[in-house]
């Protein structure tokens, strides 16, 4: 799995930490016309707008003559003319009666105007300037925030005939020019908010790219890193000359940004041209523009010239061949010719040379080099047009070139700051902004992280009052959520359950135990005196202790699928107060343990119970990654969206899900809750296609509860009844020794290990036997790769890849115990009402993991 695709994710929502240090707004490629698009929020009522994003864009307009309804938009009088004047309508003026409706959209009559252009067909037409509500995206510089508003927000109305050429669902264009009536100008001006933006386009298909408004930084990108902290920086020059118009595309001039190259190198060898073109001349001809609106950098002809004769005799000399080319580009490379690097094709490096030879732009194949296939072609090509020998600008810097670059502009010193973007630390948002436009509330999602030194997973929840921050061991087969309120439990919101209250306590589980009567103290906690009780277990050490049933107020993440929302209120929740004595043999910093299981009182069956609009699902992802969580999303059966934008709620396999209800005897005190937890029905198990031998009879659950599989979060690893491990371990070691494997000292607290140098690792882990558990039929079972059949260890002494199945003993009441290690990057949906569960296998095999699921970035006290 590529880097490429990790998602970074926190632990505080946004009601608990506010987000508002800026906005950010998505930037989508559409690949049909190769324009970049984005969606701003406009209207009363509030409406999703999208519109083109024009970097060089002087004023922003969207098209009001079809349908356009808003109960709060404002025109300007012709006699405010400090205002009209002030708009950039090159000297022209609408303010005639040249309308004989009442006045109002679209009509224009007596009101102040400008001229609206299409920057990709540079149509333009007279528009009216009017002001309405617009909401944007907050941020702290790493995630997404509520909406919030934009007082006073200009732009102009203009009529459909100009929007032909746009993407097709686009209705307008967002102007980021350098002018008073772009969007960054407007927002700087209506408050304190810093005079910067930054502009990161995106290379990827499923991707969005963002846009940072209003905000000098952080610009948080996986795996963690502040990249405006280390931009190289080039003064921003402006084009204001007013010599003649040589094409349509220059109406906007002085709005548009210019950068001041001063040569080109590829691979460190000058290109020969005519430097005094590259500046700026008295009448505007010249100097090198940077545009979201050209697909691909644009060269005047005799730079074009030079250049691609310079960079056909690099790659020359890099043993690249030219073939057919495929238009719009005029030198290809067959592609089975081309060497792939992190940075792209292997082709000589470009550099625009700015202020000083140590101060460069430098791009690499990923940016110069175009992919092009096609029935009857393959190949790479020089992504530079030749725009001509009338061409205004010398260099044209077009969107492809600044893909997976970020480009910080700094408005007030007038300077521009790039950085190349490694493809390793793409930084993806979702932008479904707030739900005053489409509702994130379509579930609840939980981060999920192991602790490594005992191997638990834990999760955090907000509860109490005022909101407190708590951490809890994360129990999928759990029966009753429960914390630690003996110790400085504080909370202005929490009810005990009184034990008059005989419906409500005999429906709790308390295995048939009254607490009613135990404390001599004042009712309240930690005393529980006549109050309703229960057993508290911890679900690692299995000591068990009475504990007090109560409700308080606890509060989720929300989400839509794809990323996290603001916190919501699960009403009614009801858990455990536990004693302190209970906790040792939890992570460190524990105080309970959130009971997933198929209880009544478990946490999802609480929330589906809460409201009808919840349905009765879960889906759990542990990560394997150590430095990202994975993820729990409750009360949603879908969509899961991980990167690289893929829904795993759509293609998962699905298995009964089996109660395991028997009263037989208790073996050992880890059998407390067993109907609570989850089993499946493996039949057999094969080892590279070969059936291991055991007795599948054990695999069944027996009249008193003996047999079966069960999932776990608890058990480290997977742990096998010692007749099934002795035929199954057999199995693999015959398998691996036939894939010249051979077994070396193991380590505790495995028994079949192999050294490390010998094992060859693929995209799914280890190279070692793959593991079936046959489920319902022969065609369906859960497949174990390397990834999640073998642990790494590692000593002074030892480094060696292990066996991760463990022998339960022969007094293991179930067959199978799946652990935590196994379900690691696999997928699991809990299908509560129809009893299934939906499984994807390992998620290696399609390019994702479960660290890929879109949290917050914790922001720093």
């Amino acid at each position: 799995m590529s880097p490429t695709f990790l998602f970074l994710l926190s632990l505080i929502p946004s009601l608990v930490l506010p987000l508002h240090a800026g906005f950010v707004l998505p930037i989508q490629k559409d690949y049909k016309t190769l324009q970049y698009t984005t969606v701003i929020y406009n209207k009363t009522p509030l409406q999703q707008t999208q519109v083109v994003f024009d970097l060089g864009g002087e004023t922003t307009w969207i098209d009001c003559y079809k349908n356009y309804k808003s109960s709060t938009y404002h025109l300007f009088p012709c006699n405010n003319t400090q205002f009209c004047d002030s708009l950039p309508n090159t000297g022209f003026s609408i303010c005639t009666g040249d309308c004989s409706n009442t006045p109002g959209l679209p009509c224009r009559k007596n009101t102040c105007g400008l001229i609206a252009v299409n920057p990709v067909t540079y149509k333009s037409s007279l528009g009216i300037a009017l002001t309405d509500v617009l909401k944007l995206p907050t941020t702290n510089g790493s995630t997404q925030g509520p909406l919030s508003d934009i007082k006073n927000h200009v732009l102009a109305c203009a009529p459909s005939d100009i929007l032909p050429g746009l993407p097709k669902s686009a209705t307008g264009s967002l102007a980021l020019g350098w002018s008073i009536w772009s969007l960054q100008a407007q927002l700087s001006n209506s408050s304190s908010y810093p005079n910067y933006f930054a502009v990161c386009l995106s290379g990827s298909r499923s991707n969005p790219g963002v846009a940072f408004l209003a905000t000098s930084g952080p610009y948080i990108f996986l795996p963690g890193i502040d990249f405006s902290k280390s931009l190289t920086y080039t003064p921003l020059i402006s084009n204001e000359a007013g010599g003649p118009f040589i094409s349509s595309r220059d109406y906007n001039l002085p709005a548009q940004y210019f950068i001041g190259v001063t040569s080109i190198n590829i691979n460190n060898k000058p290109v020969p041209l005519y430097k005094q073109f590259l500046a700026i001349n008295d009448i505007g001809i010249g100097g090198t523009k940077i545009s979201t609106v050209y697909n691909y950098t644009s060269l005047q002809t005799s730079i074009y010239t030079d250049f691609t004769e310079t960079f056909v005799n690099q790659s020359s000399a890099m043993n690249l061949v030219l073939t057919k080319p495929v238009k719009p580009f005029s030198f290809c490379y067959a592609a089975k010719d081309v060497e792939m690097t992190p940075t792209g094709p292997k082709v000589p490096t470009i550099d625009l040379v700015l202020q000083s030879k140590g101060v460069y732009w430098r791009i690499y194949g990923s940016n110069s080099m175009v992919k092009v296939t096609t029935k009857k072609a393959d190949v790479w090509c020089l992504g530079f047009v030749n725009g001509g020998a009338d061409q205004r600008a010398a260099i044209v810097i077009g969107g492809y070139q600044i893909e997976d670059n970020l480009l910080q502009f700094d408005m007030g010193s007038k300077r521009l700051g790039p950085k190349k973007m490694s493809l390793t630390f793409l930084f993806v948002l979702f932008f479904v902004p707030s739900s005053l436009v489409l509702p994130l509330h379509a579930g609840f999602v939980l981060p999920i992280q192991k602790d490594y030194k005992t191997l638990q997973y834990t999760t955090v929840i907000y509860n109490k009052t005022p909101l407190q921050e708590t951490k809890v061991v994360f129990d999928l087969g759990g029966e009753i959520p429960w914390i630690d309120c003996y110790k400085n439990y504080k909370s202005s919101t929490y009810h005990l359950f009184p034990c008059n209250s005989t419906q409500y306590c005999d429906s709790l589980p308390n295995t048939g135990l009254s607490i009613c009567s135990d404390c001599s103290d004042n009712p309240g906690l930690p005393c529980g005196k006549n109050k309703c009780g229960l057993i508290a277990a911890n679900p690692v050490t299995y000591k068990s202790t009475f504990a007090v049933a109560l409700t308080d107020v606890l509060k989720l993440p929300t989400t839509n699928g794809s990323t996290q929302g603001p916190l919501s209120d699960i009403k009614n929740y009801v858990f455990a107060c536990a004693p302190s004595s209970i906790l040792p043999g939890l992570p460190k910093k524990v105080s309970g343990s959130l009971a997933l299981g198929q209880s009544i009182w478990s946490l999802q069956v609480q929330i589906s119970n809460s409201s009808s609009s919840y349905p009765n699902y879960f889906a759990v992802c542990l990560s394997g990654s150590r430095s990202s969580p994975g993820a729990a999303l409750l009360a949603t059966s879908g969509p899961y969206i991980f990167l690289p934008g893929i829904d795993l709620s759509k293609s998962l396999t699905y298995t009964p899900l089996i109660s395991n209800e028997a009263g037989g005897p208790f073996i050992s005190s880890q059998e407390f809750d067993r109907q609570a937890e989850y089993f499946i029905g493996v039949t057999s198990i094969n080892i590279n296609n070969k059936p291991v031998p055991l007795y599948k009879q054990f695999l069944a659950i027996n009249s008193v509860g003996i047999g079966g599989t069960k999932i776990s979060t608890v058990y480290n690893y997977t742990s096998l009844q010692r007749s099934i491990y002795t035929g199954f371990t057999e199995t693999f070691v015959n398998e691996s020794s036939a894939m010249n494997l051979s077994l070396t000292k193991p380590v505790k607290p495995f028994s079949f290990c192999y050294a490390a140098k010998d094992v060859q690792m693929t995209p799914a882990g280890p190279k070692v036997p793959t593991i079936d558990l046959v489920l319902q039929s022969k065609d369906v079972y859960w497949r174990i790769y390397g990834s999640n059949s073998m642990v790494r260890v590692t000593t002074k002494e030892e480094d060696v890849w292990c066996l991760g199945f463990l022998d339960g003993g022969v007094d293991q009441r179930q067959a199978i115990v799946i652990g935590g290690y196994q379900i690691e990057d696999n997928l699991l949906q809990f299908d509560l009402g129809s009893k299934r569960l939906g499984f994807s296998s390992s998620l290696l095999q399609r390019g994702t993991t479960c660290a890929n699921f879109k949290f917050p970035v914790k922001p720093t006290a």
